[in-house]
């Protein structure tokens, strides 16, 4: 008896088919409980109820017996029983076949209208969870298949292709005369048949692996491909009565084991165009950590395929892909009160990333935002830094003319919110690089909040190429939690799907550098000196453990509101070797003012807040000037007089003649003498000398030096000057006093007055004289 199946479309970017004879058992299944509770994140398989809307880049078929029909009744409904939502992801696990429901079957294709095809001329990769039950081998439903195709078979369109249930698996064919005609044409199926049919009996419908007898790996459950719509995958048998019944030629059988532990198992396939090899991996991912199985575990094999039995040789390439499954199917020859057992499972699919959907690349960062820096994995971050937590997809346009352009619907964000960060409004948002207004997250969204859970108002396209999520937020204290644990967001939609993880980090407390002065505050220097300051830098009063870690924070100096910190010295205090206590030398070319304002403050770093400043007034005692040598006793060489008038020199010693100034640069002062008395013998001031003094600079000619002033030495201070300036070592044996002896000078001992005076000398200084 032929069976025709009856499409149902369901909203969605694959299509799907199912055919039951019972009622779902929904929740009353624990099987079933476990499935949607563990179930990995996939893309959203349906959006909305309208599985033709154009978000929807699946669509789907499902069927099963009429409800109360007697079990030789062939009537089939549509089965509109089609998805369930895992716990990340609402309508993301596509149920082909449910326990309880018997000659059941269902598929899931890429749709018709979207861009979710496999061109066979580039190469792919597919990815998914397929969940099989928990039943023991004798009870388990038939499986589940993998499948390209391009088929219009029956009038449907390659979207709601599906062929019969039992081991046909929804794509096989169906056992009769024409078997091949009932399978879906122009395919190649992959099946993971949990249940393997060796009868021999006549419509048992039970016979497509009774090459097991020959071929080990068919005895039981086995991973195995072929080509459904192909007269040569199938062999026709004849029974004692020459009726017929069929077996199937499996490629490359394998046996599979331990699908029916109840867990999600993990299937990887790559399409390699040139080579035309398609190679899968089943169980390559551990369902419980998400991570790569030793490859002890893993089944996997590489196919070669023949793209002439799916696609003509002119044709663009493309293919439909998807899913079938199927539980068992009953025959005519069955009867109410002798009934098949009842074989079925819970055939679950859930789609990860295909590359005929991926068009996305996914980046993130976390970014401590007061040092500018990433922060990786374990790394510490101080309380009171500002953090970003940021995920940026950018839309992957295609390279070349096999692969079509297809819009990224807008995302649903599932990010978690750590609670040791306060969490900001300011700066967190979707935003999108082609000036569309951007998606603002409120304080409520944020605070208070284990994840933000919002989504998307803009799709991604060739046009609109780049949304950058991004989350601001403040480390709290250390006390809070000492570690900000790692995430792991989520953001799907109906084309796209991807989880992205932020490490976790450490929180360490800000240092509260402490500086406090040793020792005055306020002294007088000198206005030649220098002056010394010292100090303790501590965090918050505790004595830092090492000088290396206390030199890991810079202190600045301020001196009369101008940044000196490089212009002073500082060192550790001699004989202290207590971290943290320093020495600042400032030097007197720097203390300008008479009252100098010096301030020094820590300042700070990515791990601690700034010190307050500690602050020092250094007065500065005005210059002096004044003479530091004056001519004591000073005389004229002892001389003979001859009658004839002669110069007369100083005697080698007495004649010091000096100034002291310290004051600053450009400060000036003029020394000049006279002869305040002139030169007479004795007290009597009648009989003086017969001669003159005479005075000369150096490189002068000498003149009479009488009772008005002249000019000894004028002095301008310039940088680098000497305090003390010796006037009398400049002159010389020509330069300077000395005595012209007229010829009618007479004998006996002469003295005079010079009045040296220091011009610009201190208030009150009075000019010292000398004899």
């Amino acid at each position: 008896m032929k069976r025709w199946l009856i499409g149902l479309a369901v909203a969605g970017v694959t299509g799907m088919t199912l055919t039951s004879a019972q009622t779902v058992l929904g929740h009353a299944d624990a099987d079933l409980d476990n499935a949607l509770k563990t179930a990995p994140q996939g893309v959203m398989l349906l959006e909305g109820t309208d599985e033709t809307s154009s978000h929807n880049v699946f669509r789907t078929r499902k069927i099963k017996r009429v409800d109360g029909a007697a079990m030789n009744d062939r009537a089939l409904m549509n089965d509109t029983n089609l998805f369930s939502s895992s716990k990340w992801v609402p309508n993301s696990i596509m149920k082909l076949t449910e326990n309880g429901n018997q000659e059941q079957e269902g598929a899931i294709w890429s749709k018709v209208d979207s861009s979710n095809r496999l061109n066979l001329y580039k190469n792919a990769h597919f990815s998914m969870w397929l969940h099989f039950g928990d039943k023991p081998i004798d009870q388990i439903g038939e499986g589940m298949a993998f499948v390209l195709q391009d088929s219009r078979k029956d009038g449907y369109l390659q979207d709601k292709q599906l062929s019969g249930s039992g081991e046909s698996l929804g794509v096989w064919g169906i056992e009769g005369e024409n078997i091949a005609t009932k399978a879906i044409q122009k395919s190649w199926a992959l099946e993971f048949d949990t249940h393997s049919n060796h009868s021999k009996t006549y419509n048992a419908l039970q016979g497509f692996d009774l090459d097991g007898d020959k071929v080990p790996e068919l005895s039981g459950p086995h991973i195995a491909s072929g080509y459904p719509g192909d007269d040569s995958t199938y062999a026709m048998h004849n029974d004692q009565y020459s009726r017929h019944y069929y077996s199937m030629n499996h490629l490359q059988p394998k046996p599979f084991e331990g699908f029916n532990d109840g867990q999600w198992h993990h299937v990887s396939l790559d399409w390699d165009a040139q080579k035309k090899v398609m190679t899968y991996k089943y169980d390559d991912v551990d369902a419980q950590t998400g991570k790569e199985q030793d490859e002890s575990k893993i089944i996997h094999d590489q196919v070669k395929i023949d793209t002439s039995k799916l696609i003509a040789p002119a044709s663009n390439g493309d293919v439909f892909w998807g899913m079938t499954g199927s539980n068992y199917g009953r025959t005519a020859n069955q009867t109410a009160t002798n009934p098949d057992p009842d074989r079925s499972e819970n055939g679950f699919v859930v789609i990860e990333n295909p590359d005929t959907l991926d068009r996305v690349v996914p980046e993130v960062s976390l970014t401590d935002e007061t040092t500018g820096k990433p922060i990786a994995e374990g790394e510490t971050v101080i309380s009171g830094h500002k953090v970003k937590y940021q995920y940026k997809f950018t839309y992957k346009q295609p390279v070349n003319k096999n692969e079509r352009e297809q819009e990224i619907q807008p995302l649903t964000m599932n990010v978690p919110l750590p609670s040791q960060i306060q969490w900001s409004a300011s700066g967190s948002d979707v935003s999108y690089d082609w000036g569309a207004q951007s998606d603002p997250f409120s304080d409520s969204d944020l605070n208070g909040q284990t994840t933000l859970n919002k989504a998307w108002t803009q799709t991604l396209s060739k046009d609109h190429k780049t949304a950058t999520v991004s989350i601001m937020g403040t480390v709290k204290d250390h006390n809070a939690d000492p570690v900000v644990p790692g995430t792991t967001s989520r953001f799907y939609g109906t084309n796209y799907q991807t989880t992205l993880k932020q490490p976790s980090f450490k929180v360490q407390d800000a240092v509260k550098l402490k500086l406090a002065a040793l020792g005055k505050t306020n002294q007088t220097v000198q206005h030649r000196d220098d002056a010394t300051v010292q100090a303790s830098l501590t965090n918050d009063g505790k004595v830092f453990a090492t000088t290396t870690e206390a030199a890991k924070y810079p202190i600045t100096a301020t001196l009369n509101g101008k940044d000196v910190t490089k212009d002073v010295t500082q060192t550790p205090i001699a004989g202290d070797s207590t971290p943290g206590h320093y020495q600042w030398t400032i030097p007197a070319e720097l203390l300008t003012q008479s009252e100098n304002h010096l301030s020094l403050k820590a300042a700070g770093g990515q791990d601690a807040s700034a010190s307050e400043a500690v602050d020092y007034v250094i007065t500065r005692e005005p210059g002096k000037v004044y003479f530091s040598a004056l001519p004591d006793k000073p005389a004229f060489t002892a001389t003979q007089l001859t009658g004839n008038s002669q110069v007369v020199g100083r005697e080698p010693n007495n004649w010091n003649l000096g100034v002291y100034d310290d004051r600053d640069e450009n400060s000036q002062w003029l020394v000049t003498v006279s002869l305040l008395k002139p030169f007479h013998v004795g007290d009597d001031l009648s009989k003086t000398l017969d001669g003159n003094i005479l005075f000369a600079q150096k490189g002068e000619q000498p003149t009479v030096l009488d009772e008005n002033a002249r000019v000894v030495m004028a002095h301008k201070m310039t940088a680098g000057d000497d305090v003390e300036t010796n006037i009398s070592g400049t002159w010389g044996a020509t330069a300077g006093p000395t005595l012209n002896v007229g010829a009618g000078a007479a004998q006996g001992d002469y003295n005079g007055t010079f009045q040296w005076t220091l011009n610009n000398a201190p208030t009150g200084q009075e000019a010292p004289k000398s004899k």
